[in-house]
């Protein structure tokens, strides 16, 4: 630190100095004067690290068209600041830093905050609609769409395994709008995604997925449809829906499985899906347990009054299915009460030689019946041909 000389004595200071020791004194002086400055300035400073308290909180990286997401700052003081979010629309202060995306794309969220140098960044990825507003679709007279849901994502292609993550590129290549698959937890806690709760029919293994870890089950091969090992393993549920975000609606179907809903919801927020996931369940227990978990959810049930009854007069809607043959007068009772209608086509659960097999055939007595009765998704192993068909008939993009 340079101490000033006394002004009455500057003179005879000088005089004793070469000039080279002038010029020395000059500059420390500068300088001195200059990290006093920085120091006054930066006592105002939000006292902030790199490790966590400059960072800011998305509440979802991964947000569907026009589901809402929040920005906040991880710091434990009150701050100020703006943030703009990336799409144009101008920039909100932090208390109200709420938004919708409307279009898929990815953007740069930006937070100033107040007091701190650096603007703060975070990437932000959005494909395909919510859910929430994907439904809404279907109060439109106008809309005529019949979604196409492929059980265990499979498709025609038997060398594919099901519930695999190569069977969802398949679905998807398919032009599927949504995926059925079935969570299950593993001994160590994991939740990895089986029809069945024995790997001896799906995988070069055997045992009960609850009796196995997750390497355990990882160290087996998937077989395809056909019982011919592949190189694929069993998925985690994580996996499976890192793969399908963003591309392909899902439906979780954990109601007889041995995941609760609560552990389902956890890799599910995770993933950053609550607004691309049906959680399907067999009981109204079951709905109110997913709803009570975040009542955004979206939950898909048995089409009977005693199955439904917790999701009436919620103000927005919900799939609830039958098999194509079920009672007319209980398929109209929900649709009167504002439920949307799915079905089953699958001959595995029907009987072999009846829906499946009769469209294959060029026989579609069963899938008029469906559209004259108003459903709105079909879930089937033959996607490519049941999209075919509605595609031709003006039912489906």
């Amino acid at each position: 630190m340079c101490n000033k000389p006394k002004t009455k004595n500057l003179m005879e200071e000088l005089k004793r100095m070469n000039r080279h020791d002038v010029l020395l004194t000059v500059c420390l002086c500068l300088l001195t004067a200059v990290f006093t400055s920085c120091r006054s300035e930066s006592e105002h400073l939000v006292n902030y690290n790199d490790d966590d308290a400059n960072r800011i909180k998305v509440s979802n990286l991964y947000p569907a068209i026009g589901e809402q997401i929040k920005v906040e700052t991880l710091n434990k003081q009150n701050v100020t600041g703006t943030v703009d979010f990336g799409d144009g629309t101008g920039t909100v202060p932090f208390g109200d830093a709420s938004h919708t995306y409307e279009a898929a794309g990815t953007y740069v969220i930006t937070a100033k905050i107040e007091g701190v140098e650096k603007p703060v960044t975070k990437l932000v990825k959005v494909e395909q609609l919510a859910l929430t507003r994907a439904l809404k679709q279907f109060d439109d007279p106008n809309y005529k769409e019949i979604w196409v849901m492929a059980h265990r994502s499979n498709t025609e292609n038997m060398s594919i395994p099901e519930n695999s993550i190569s069977s969802i590129k398949a679905a998807i290549a398919a032009g599927c709008d949504a995926i059925e698959c079935d969570p299950r937890r593993t001994a160590d806690g994991q939740i990895v995604v089986c029809h069945d709760e024995n790997i001896r029919r799906t995988t070069t293994g055997s045992g009960n997925i609850s009796d196995l870890t997750l390497d355990q089950i990882k160290s087996y091969a998937l077989k395809d449809r056909n019982g011919n090992p592949t190189n694929e393993s069993m998925p985690t549920l994580k996996e499976f829906l890192e793969a399908a975000r963003g591309k392909v609606y899902v439906d979780l179907d954990y109601s007889p499985r041995t995941a609760s809903p609560e552990e389902v919801y956890r890799v599910v927020k995770e993933c950053g899906m609550t607004e691309q996931v049906f959680f399907y369940n067999n009981s109204d227990i079951k709905n109110k347990e997913v709803l009570e978990l975040d009542p955004t959810l979206h939950a898909y049930c048995w089409g009977t009054p005693n199955i439904y009854n917790s999701l009436l007069n919620k103000g927005r809607r919900f799939f609830v299915q039958y098999i194509y043959n079920s009672d007319v007068n209980t398929i109209n009772a929900a649709r009167g009460a504002g439920f949307l209608l799915s079905a089953c086509m699958m001959d595995a659960t029907i009987g072999e030689g009846i829906a499946e097999s009769h469209l294959l055939q060029g026989n579609d007595t069963e899938m008029r019946a469906m559209i004259n009765i108003g459903m709105r998704m079909l879930m089937t192993d033959i996607p490519e041909t049941m999209i075919g068909y509605l595609r031709a008939n003006g039912y489906h993009k």
